[in-house]
């Protein structure tokens, strides 16, 4: 993979990625990929590749995007459901830097959850990417399964509940 990244970057210098398929929870993972868990030999073994990514479609979102996030690592989501709160969410909770739902370009139309909301989000970007850089940006997400959350931010810890 390193090679194939490093032959791409000698015609065109852009950044380049690799995505992992992933099993029903974390911790269990198809094999070969660029999981969490191998995040650092993936780094240090094929240095041409800019970030690892998760391509989530499972109901644990928060914790796989946690993972895949972290020092030398930006999260980029390259395959996902068309779920608002989980771009939003993201974009908030982790500096994200793209959100790509799966086969979304089908189904699109300005009116669905998810184009209303990156309408919101492409309004507000000045102020996200400024408030990502000054870490001075968070977000909760709530859904059927997740009644509640809590939000550190600025010494104030944010309780949030559905209802």
């Amino acid at each position: 993979m390193d090679q194939v990244a490093a032959a791409g970057k000698a015609e065109y210098p852009i950044p380049t990625f690799v995505n992992a398929a992933l099993g029903d929870r974390v911790g269990q993972c198809s094999s070969g990929a660029a999981l969490a868990d191998t995040l650092t030999i993936w780094q240090a073994a094929a240095p041409h590749i800019d970030i690892l990514t998760p391509c989530i479609y499972r109901p644990v979102f928060s914790e796989w995007a946690t993972l895949f996030h972290r020092a030398g690592n930006p999260l980029f989501i390259p395959e996902t459901r068309a779920d608002p709160g989980y771009a939003v969410w993201a974009f908030g909770t982790h500096a994200l830097i793209g959100f790509s739902p799966f086969a979304y370009e089908r189904t699109a139309d300005r009116n669905t959850p998810l184009a209303r909301a990156y309408d919101v989000l492409g309004q507000l970007a000045p102020l996200i990417l400024e408030a990502q850089a000054k870490g001075a940006i968070s977000a909760a997400v709530l859904d059927p399964d997740k009644q509640e959350d809590s939000v550190k931010l600025g010494g104030y810890t944010f309780e949030v509940r559905q209802g």
